[in-house]
C-alpha cells in the first residue's frame, strides 16, 4: 500500500514539474520575444 502510494506520489510529482517547466519556458520566451 506505501509502495502504491510512492508510485502515485511520484507520478503527481512528475506531472507537476513538467507542468512549472513548461511555463517557466513559456514565460522565458515571452520574455525574450518582447
Amino acid at each position: 500500500m506505501r509502495q502504491k502510494f510512492n508510485a502515485e506520489d511520484k507520478r503527481i510529482l512528475r506531472q507537476f514539474t513538467i507542468s512549472i517547466g513548461l511555463a517557466i519556458v513559456a514565460v522565458i520566451v515571452v520574455i525574450w520575444l518582447v
